[in-house]
């Protein structure tokens, strides 16, 4: 989810989430489960969510008009002075009217991404998504500890409109880990990581079968082939399932000083294909780039409250291949494939940051920023994009007691826009080709990152007077984004986000 109207939307949940994160231990924002140690007693939260949206200020991946629906349950436990716990389960379900253009659940994640040759079969996809996730820590004695996590997410994605296709995604992240406390105030941490991402799909038809419908490839900055939906040797297949994978190794180091300030310092080498691995049939590309990242924490108490101070910091570079063969088949012999070598068609480098401050979870600030650089070289073309994304969310919260429960104002004033160059080409004087510029997808892409917008959020929360340890809250939001000229491209100058949640804290 790296757009930006995503990126303003993760900042206002972030601010919004600021109350409560303040209260957890550090521990459980490090991606060592070692560090879950930190965490004492007891803590808990369950909660039941229904959003809305619609507006036509939307990236090609979203609708003008769908529904979210979610729960999520996550708690930790300290069992017994050497052993502590954490879990969580959520499970999210979507649906969304008049879709199209992307075919991939995520196309920001992968370097090669699928699109629907025209905008005229747009229709309703549904998504559900599973995520289950458990880590625990246990003391080795007075100064280290060892932690192991896994977490485990599904998700399956249709479209139920002509031409149809069918996504299945499942990811599976393993953390293990140890810690250290030489002194009373310092803590480190050392942790490797591996992860497997998978996204299957596939394609049909089961309407008017006499129709031929095509599938866009975009091999890199909006430029690609176009190929019909028919049999299993073209872009997607339409009687099995083609793998598109990834796979992370990787570790981190951790810092916390007395759980005022944590920091964590992670590296990873990434590695990825699309195609099925068999002598039989083709793998169409293979990919590999490096992951670094930097997050930090920063508690300061004060006479007139707590100060909070939140950097996060992203960088990946990753270069794509595209593999060169052909069917053989020997004699008396099945078909195979032979490969002819590789072409490096797409070089890209991404780059975010997040910042973020609040006084006493009252007033606060956060601002966010994201630069993707591409270069696609598709003889007799080369392509190169620039983007820079820019987003600020201002906030303010205040309580009201109502008898034995409190009420809570919330209201966030957001920013956004961006620059950049959508496209410069270069090209290979009197040479032919069949590649293909997908330009109204590409402009209409580049318009929603870049373009000037400003928005409000405007949120109650009711907290309803605590039980013992239950304390069970709702809370209704709205927030609303408005492009600040007419645009050129999109459907649409505003997009509209209702929520209500229900949820209980023990």
């Amino acid at each position: 989810m790296s757009r930006i109207h995503r990126h303003i939307a993760s900042l206002l949940f972030l601010g919004i989430a600021l109350s409560a994160t303040a209260q957890e231990p550090l521990g459980l924002h490090l991606s060592n489960p070692a560090f879950l140690d930190l965490c004492q007693g007891r803590w808990g939260q369950v909660s039941l969510d229904l959003s809305k949206e619609n507006g036509g200020l939307m990236s090609l991946s979203q609708s003008p008009d769908s529904y979210r629906a979610g729960a999520d349950a996550r708690a930790y436990c300290r069992i017994s002075p050497q052993l502590t716990f954490f879990g969580k389960m959520d499970w999210t379900y979507f649906y969304g009217k008049e879709m199209g253009g992307q075919i991939l659940m995520d196309p920001s994640y992968d370097p090669v991404n699928f699109l629907e040759s025209t905008e005229e079969t747009r229709g309703g996809k549904h998504r559900e998504r599973y995520s289950l996730e458990g880590g625990l820590s246990y003391k080795l004695g007075d100064r280290w500890a060892a932690g192991f996590k896994i977490d485990y997410e599904s998700a399956d994605q249709a479209k139920i409109k002509d031409p149809r296709f069918s996504n299945i995604w499942m990811d599976i992240d393993v953390h293990a880990g140890i810690s250290c406390k030489p002194g009373d105030r310092w803590m480190f941490g050392l942790s490797l990581e591996y992860r497997n991402t998978l996204e299957q799909l596939k394609g049909g038809v089961y309407g008017t079968t006499d129709k031929q419908y095509f599938v866009a490839t975009d091999k890199g900055n909006y430029l690609g082939t176009v190929s019909e939906l028919a049999g299993d040797y073209n872009a997607i297949p339409v009687s099995s399932l083609r793998p598109l994978s990834n796979q992370f190794f990787g570790g981190s180091v951790q810092n916390v000083l007395d759980d005022r300030f944590a920091s964590e310092l992670c590296f990873q080498l990434r590695s990825g294909y699309y195609g099925r691995k068999s002598s039989t049939t083709a793998t169409f590309y293979e990919w590999d780039g490096i992951r670094a990242g930097y997050k930090a924490w920063l508690l300061v108490p004060a006479a007139g409250g707590l100060h909070r101070v939140d950097l996060k910091i992203d960088f990946e570079s990753l270069t794509n291949r595209e593999n060169k063969y052909r069917y053989i088949t020997p004699d008396g012999q099945n078909t195979i494939v032979d490969y002819l070598g590789q072409d490096v068609i797409l070089r890209r480098i991404q780059a975010s940051a997040q910042a973020g401050y609040s006084w006493n979870d009252v007033l606060g600030i956060r601002l966010d920023g994201r630069f993707q650089s591409q270069t696609a070289e598709l003889f007799p073309y080369t392509r190169r994009q620039q983007v820079v994304s820019l987003g600020a969310d201002l906030f303010g919260r205040k309580d009201f007691p109502v008898g034995k429960s409190r009420l809570t104002a919330e209201l966030h004033a957001l920013f956004g826009g961006g620059f950049g160059t959508p496209k410069e080409d270069e090209m290979t004087p009197g040479v032919a080709s069949t590649l293909k510029s997908f330009d109204n997808y590409l402009y209409r892409q580049y318009e929603y990152e870049t373009a000037l917008r400003a928005g409000a959020t405007a949120a109650l929360t009711w907290a309803l007077p605590a039980r013992g340890k239950m304390a069970p809250y709702v809370r209704l939001s709205d927030q609303y984004l408005h492009l600040l000229a007419a645009p050129e491209y999109l459907e649409g100058a505003g997009r509209n986000v209702a929520c209500i949640c229900l949820g209980c804290q023990f």
